[in-house]
Parts: C-alpha cells; sequence; structure tokens
C-alpha cells in the first residue's frame, strides 16, 4: 500500500510564499529603487563643437554621422545626410544671425536647424539664412543636416552679441599655492633672510585669438523705409508682364496689375545700396497700396526669387530684356527664372489698403551678396478669376507708392583681448 502523499495545502504552501515576497521585493523597488531611464536625443550623444559669437565655422558634413531624419519644425524635409553639431550658450535676449554658405555644388543641399536642448522636436529652420530676432537666454545645438542624403564642406557663421568668453572664463591660479604630494616634496625650513619667490599667473586660453572678443551690448534696431518719392528714394524699377498681351512692356503705366490664373504678374525691385553691407536684418516688409479689383474673388499672391536680370522699360511676358528671353513665358522656368516655390504669401480680398509680406532673410541675402538682388515676381495661381491693381512707382500720389520697410542694426567695433 502506497504511503499517502502530501495534501494540496503542502503542495502549494512553498510557491505561495515565493509569490508574496515577489510581490514585496517589487513594491519596495517601485518605490524605494526605482529608477527612470530618459532617452537621449542624438543631438545630445553627438560630440558638439562650442560656438560662440562672431565665430565662423568650416566643416564637412562627409565625416559626420547620420543621427536625425526628420525635424519637428520641417517634417517635410528628409534630412537623411550626415550631421555636423555646434553648441551655442545664450545668456541674454537678443538677436542672432546664423549663415550657412557651401559651393555652389547641385549636388549639394545642406539644411541649417537650431534646436532648443538639443531636441529636434524643438526647433528653426533654413536652406541658409536663420533669423531669430530675439533668441531668449539657454542652451542651444546647431546642425547642419544633408537634404536627401547630401554631404560635402560648408562655412557657418554665427552673427550676435553675446560676449563669448561668459561661458569659458579663463581661470587664473597662482602656482604656488598647490598642495605638495608628502611622499614627493620634502619638509623645507623657510630661512629668515630667503628672498621670497615671485608668484606667476598662469592664463588658460579656452578660445583661439579670432574668438577673443568682446563686442559691446546690441544697439537699438534703425527703421529704413524705401519709398519712390519719399525722403529723396529713387531706387525702384517695377513693371508688370501680361499673357493676354506678351509683347507689351508696362513700365511707366501707374499700377503693377495681377490676375489669376498666372495671366498678369508684377515685378519689382529696390536697391538696396543705402544699406551697410554689415548690416543684421531683424525685419523686412514689403508692402503694396491695393487701389481697384475686378470681382470679389480673393486672390493668394506669392513672392518669388527671380534669378534672371531683367529690364523694366524691356520686360515682357516672353522677355527678361529686348535680347534674353524668359526660359519659360512669363517668368515661370524653375531655377532659372524664378525659384520654384513662393518665398511668402499673402491673400489680397480688399481694395484701398496696404498689404504685406515679409521678406526678411531674403533682403539679408541680397545685403550679403548684392549680385543676388535681382527682386521678386508675384504670382497668383488659385482657381478663382480676377485682378487686382496695386499702385506702381510711378503712382500719381507718393505715400502709396509700393514700399520697403527695413529693421536691422550694425554691429559696433569689437575689441580684441590680449592677454
Amino acid at each position: 500500500m502506497n504511503a499517502p502523499g502530501p495534501s494540496a495545502t503542502h503542495r502549494f504552501a512553498l510557491p505561495a510564499t515565493l509569490l508574496l515576497l515577489f510581490i514585496a521585493l517589487s513594491l519596495i523597488i517601485r518605490f524605494f529603487g526605482a529608477e527612470t531611464t530618459v532617452q537621449a536625443s542624438p543631438a545630445d550623444d553627438s560630440p558638439a563643437t562650442p560656438a560662440f559669437c562672431q565665430g565662423v565655422y568650416h566643416g564637412d558634413t562627409s565625416t559626420g554621422v547620420n543621427q536625425i531624419e526628420t525635424y519637428g519644425c520641417r517634417p517635410d524635409w528628409p534630412e537623411t545626410g550626415p550631421e555636423h553639431y555646434y553648441e551655442l550658450n545664450i545668456t541674454q535676449t537678443q538677436p542672432i544671425t546664423l549663415t550657412l554658405n557651401h559651393a555652389p555644388d547641385p549636388g549639394l543641399d545642406l539644411d541649417l536647424f537650431l534646436l532648443e536642448d538639443a531636441d529636434p522636436d524643438r526647433c528653426y529652420a533654413d536652406d541658409a539664412n536663420l533669423i531669430l530676432p530675439a533668441l531668449t537666454p539657454g542652451r542651444y545645438t546647431i546642425v547642419i543636416d544633408g537634404y536627401t542624403g547630401s554631404k560635402g564642406p560648408y562655412v557657418l557663421n554665427v552673427d550676435c552679441s553675446e560676449p563669448p568668453l561668459a561661458t569659458a572664463t579663463p581661470t587664473a591660479t597662482p602656482r604656488g599655492t598647490a598642495t605638495p604630494t608628502p611622499t614627493v616634496s620634502p619638509t623645507v625650513t623657510p630661512t629668515p633672510t630667503a628672498t621670497p619667490t615671485r608668484t606667476h599667473l598662469t592664463y588658460y586660453h579656452y578660445l583661439p585669438s579670432l574668438q577673443q572678443r568682446h563686442p559691446p551690448p546690441t544697439p537699438e534696431p534703425t527703421t529704413l523705409v524705401l519709398q519712390p518719392g519719399v525722403a529723396g528714394y529713387d531706387g525702384v524699377v517695377d513693371t508688370y508682364i501680361n499673357a493676354w498681351d506678351p509683347q507689351a512692356n508696362y513700365a511707366k503705366v501707374d499700377r503693377l496689375r495681377l490676375r489669376q490664373t498666372d495671366i498678369m504678374a508684377p515685378l519689382i525691385r529696390f536697391d538696396l545700396s543705402t544699406l551697410p553691407s554689415e548690416a543684421h536684418i531683424v525685419e523686412a516688409q514689403l508692402s503694396l497700396w491695393s487701389f481697384n479689383r475686378s470681382n470679389d474673388n480673393p486672390a493668394t499672391v506669392g513672392v518669388y526669387l527671380l534669378n534672371r536680370t531683367w529690364h523694366e522699360e524691356q520686360a515682357t511676358w516672353l522677355h527678361a530684356t529686348a535680347t534674353q528671353a524668359w526660359s519659360i513665358p512669363g517668368a515661370n522656368a524653375a531655377p532659372d527664372d524664378r525659384n520654384a516655390t513662393s518665398y511668402v504669401t499673402t491673400e489680397v480680398s480688399e481694395t484701398k489698403r496696404w498689404y504685406d509680406w515679409d521678406v526678411t532673410a531674403m533682403v539679408q541675402n541680397w545685403v550679403r551678396n548684392p549680385e543676388d538682388d535681382n527682386g521678386v515676381i508675384l504670382k497668383a495661381f488659385a482657381i478663382p478669376k480676377v485682378q487686382y491693381d496695386f499702385a506702381s512707382s510711378e503712382y500719381n500720389t507718393p505715400a502709396a507708392r509700393p514700399k520697403l520697410t527695413i529693421r536691422y542694426w550694425t554691429p559696433p567695433p569689437t575689441s580684441v583681448l590680449d592677454f
């Protein structure tokens, strides 16, 4: 006869005890010993070169690694190229301009990003000129990234007024104050007549001489209004082109006529030679006075950067000058005639009022590179048929003529520290 086996109660006594111990241990870890792991962004893990105001940095993204492919401020840009990182510390609210230059290689397309706290979802972006009129204090990461895998050499300019030594102050340390190691330095009894040794100071140069500058605070911006016939300014050339009369020129008429769908398009250019070449553009606004329309339909008017020289008294729907045709009539070839996408758009729906387009970065580029200033063309591609008339530089009331309002400041002279 077999001996009776253990009862059900005894068979499960040990596992139940282990279960209770496991639960108790889990609670203890949860409330007393748990440590949360924070996932760092790719920019946090990458070596960042310190950047300072008034700095110029040369690099080549071919030496980098692709860690970020999407940015919150430009989710539609596939940034699959390798990156370079720079760390910028700002301690006072101020304007800042970041400029990215690279060789005019059609296969090289680098973009510029400024991240808050190294977070790709909190960023500012541009392809060449990133202008922020009031950047608040904080730690920022500048990223040079490649559009659709692009990579290559570049030059980065950082223009702001932050004292560059604010985050790396040289430390003066007397050499004689170091504590000697007892096993190495024997005890020396000082002689009363001994001549004291002169203390030498060691200066630690954290920055190259190029960066050891202390510019004074940023001056208040100056406002400049460029408007033909006002304050002696006469630097505007303008006309419009007309698909319904492709050989006609309208340089001497009092209006800039725009008609959807891309039937009539104004051209305009401002002479910016009165601006200092070192001007930092805080804001630039193109303004046109609307005084007539064909019906109540609105028009979505885009400003397109012109890439070809044109002549005010010779431009037509077919020609930019008397001897040079547009690559596609109406200045519609991109990039030969103009940029493919509008720089900024504004909806026009009324008359007897001003309409504005923010062209800040465009003007900043023209100030730095005057040879690129071919002006702009305004186009409207929406479906509703409508025609709007804006006052031209020939309009009989000077106060209603086209104007460009620019707020800018120029950097004061900087001093270089000589250690």
